[in-house]
């Protein structure tokens, strides 16, 4: 790597520091062929320089690592996506799934080396689908973008996607059955609780509360979603007598008021905020489902940094010390608005930390570590920068 360095400099070109590849994590080979494909010529002109023109690395492997990042660009952005801390999460599941198993489907039909390639990926992805719990499609439910004929769709989408109904022909009419059943069962159940609360069934209008509600800056994958979307509502549009609060919205197509920029950008917090009145009981409904997180990566990621507060180095923290510094540092990562970006292993812990323990064992506040071999230390070399569809919660994690 340093003579890759020193020879990237000596032509004017900014050496990156490479992605390590995680077997279980696609985002994490995204990353890696990314990193290497920017430097596509250098890495040639390194290469050539270094094996005297025996290049190991081909034209054609150059092209073929570059298909794979359009493959798992997709994967890439769903892991962020699903990962994130500002808007609600459990409402995207299903969405991401229909767009990575849309995405293998496209490529595996390029040729036969995408075929082997996409099968242990398929297969994990059928892991997740079949485990998923029903809170995830009751969840996408509530998405007035996405709606109950919008989730039937994405059902049937992705099982078919996933070749599910080749073994079982009623499998898909199954699952959306199931789907439904749940659906109406737990309206029923907040219904009985809240059912007394004033409810006003006007007709459906066409407002809709923009802001970044569902975390902007992602590419156009968005786009096929909403256009599958609204075609499919299109068609399935339902016929149901509005006499009931779930009624009026189960019939109502929202999505036919939004743009494609609206659809990505809906808030929906502020949307069910803003129909509180007209759908009181699924209002209540949604503060509920909405609040459960797709992805424990937020949670894991504070365990991991409540454990380097309490290391080996810092021996004589009290429990109540130790949940000050963990909740300081989220706090001041909440201001700046970084608690989805914010590394857990830095600078500080790099520089800064060595002179607080010198500082602490002066002061008596610290015990000096005791002289272990390096072998005994376990470390997370990947970090907990890079995140994969396996940071899903336990039950839609692969084996």
């Amino acid at each position: 790597m340093e003579k890759y360095r020193k020879f990237a400099i000596s032509i004017n070109v900014t050496p990156y520091s490479p992605h390590w590849d995680c077997d279980t994590r696609w985002s994490s080979t995204c990353m890696m062929f990314e990193s290497l494909t920017r430097q596509r010529i250098a890495l040639q002109l390194f290469y050539d320089t270094i094996s005297k023109g025996k290049n190991p690395v081909s034209d054609y492997d150059w092209d073929l690592m570059e298909e794979f990042v359009e493959m798992l660009k997709v994967f890439k952005q769903s892991t962020t996506f699903l990962s994130g801390v500002y808007y609600p999460t459990s409402p995207l599941l299903l969405n991401e799934l229909w767009l990575m198993s849309a995405q293998l489907e496209r490529f595996e039909q390029r040729s036969e080396i995408f075929v082997l390639v996409t099968r242990p990926m398929r297969q994990k992805l059928v892991k997740y689908f079949k485990e998923m719990p029903p809170l995830f499609t009751c969840a996408a439910a509530l998405n007035p973008c996405i709606n109950v004929t919008g989730v039937e769709a994405l059902i049937t989408k992705i099982a078919m996607s996933l070749n599910l109904h080749k073994d079982n022909s009623n499998y898909i009419r199954n699952q959306i059955n199931i789907f439904n059943d749940t659906f109406t069962n737990l309206f029923d159940i907040y219904a009985i609780k809240y059912g007394n609360m004033s409810n006003t069934f006007a007709s459906v209008t066409d407002s809709t509360s923009g802001a970044s509600g569902s975390g902007g800056g992602r590419t156009d994958f968005h786009i096929d979603l909403y256009n599958y979307l609204l075609e499919e509502q299109n068609k399935r549009a339902r016929t149901l007598t509005p006499s009931s609060e779930l009624g009026i919205y189960m019939g109502s197509n929202f999505l036919k008021f939004m743009s494609a920029p609206q659809f990505k950008n809906l808030d929906l917090l502020a949307w069910w905020r803003e129909k509180e009145a007209q759908f009181p009981i699924l209002s209540v409904m949604a503060r509920d489902l909405l609040t459960v997180q797709a992805s424990t990566v937020a949670s894991e990621s504070a365990f991991s940094f409540s454990g380097r507060v309490l290391s080996k180095l810092r021996t004589n923290l009290t429990p109540v010390a130790v949940e000050v510094c963990v909740s300081l540092k989220d706090y001041l990562d909440s201001v700046e608005r970084i608690q989805h970006l914010a590394s857990l292993e830095g600078p500080l812990s790099q520089n800064v930390e060595p002179e607080i323990m010198d500082e602490e064992y002066a002061q008596g506040l610290s015990t000096p570590p005791e002289d272990e071999d390096d072998d005994d230390e376990v470390e997370d070399e990947d970090g907990d920068e890079e995140y994969g569809i396996d940071e899903t919660p336990s039950y839609l994690r692969g084996g």
